[in-house]
C-alpha cells in the first residue's frame, strides 16, 4: 500500500472517491482506517463518457484512456470544459505536436518537472487567471487609461 497524500476532509473524500464509482465503499473503509490519508488511485478501463474522465478531481486519481490513430487523443484531450493542465507521454517531436494542440493552460511533456517561471492557470471553466512567472504580476496591478489627456495640453 502507497500512500500519497492527505485529503482535507469529508467534503474532499467524497469528491475524489465519489468519482471511483464502484469502489467507493471499499476506499472510504480504508480512508477511515488510514486517518485521512488516500491511496493513490489508477483506473484503466475509462471512456471518455464517464464522470471520472469528465471531471476535474482534485486528489490523486489517475486516468488512462486508450485511443487509437494520432487524432483521436487530441480530440479526447479537448473534449473537456475544462483545462487546467494536460499531460504527454511519447517521442519528444510528436510530444510536442501534440501539446501545441491541447487547449490547456500547461501541458507537460515525458514528466517534466514543475518550473515556477513558466506561468500556470487554466483554459475554458479552469479558469483564466496566471500564478508563476512573469503572467502571475497581473493579478497585482492596477491599469488605468487617461483618454484625452493630451487634448488640454495642445490647446493650452
Amino acid at each position: 500500500m502507497r500512500i500519497l497524500g492527505l485529503v482535507a476532509g469529508q467534503a474532499m473524500l467524497e469528491t475524489v472517491v465519489g468519482s471511483m464509482l464502484a469502489a467507493r465503499a471499499a476506499l472510504q473503509a480504508e480512508f477511515a482506517k488510514l486517518h485521512r490519508a488516500l491511496l493513490v488511485l489508477v483506473r484503466a478501463d475509462v471512456t471518455n463518457d464517464m464522470t471520472i474522465a469528465r471531471e476535474e478531481i482534485f486528489g490523486p486519481v489517475l486516468t488512462i484512456l486508450g485511443y487509437h490513430g494520432e487524432e483521436e487523443p487530441i480530440t479526447i484531450g479537448n473534449d473537456t470544459p475544462y483545462g487546467l493542465a494536460a499531460y504527454v507521454q511519447g517521442e519528444p517531436v510528436y510530444a510536442r505536436k501534440v501539446a501545441r494542440q491541447l487547449r490547456a493552460g500547461q501541458v507537460n511533456i515525458n514528466g517534466a518537472g514543475i518550473d515556477f517561471m513558466a506561468p500556470f492557470g487554466g483554459y475554458k471553466q479552469s479558469g483564466n487567471d496566471r500564478e508563476w512567472g512573469n503572467h502571475a504580476f497581473g493579478e497585482f496591478l492596477e491599469i488605468k487609461a487617461i483618454v484625452g489627456y493630451g487634448e488640454e495640453a495642445a490647446s493650452g
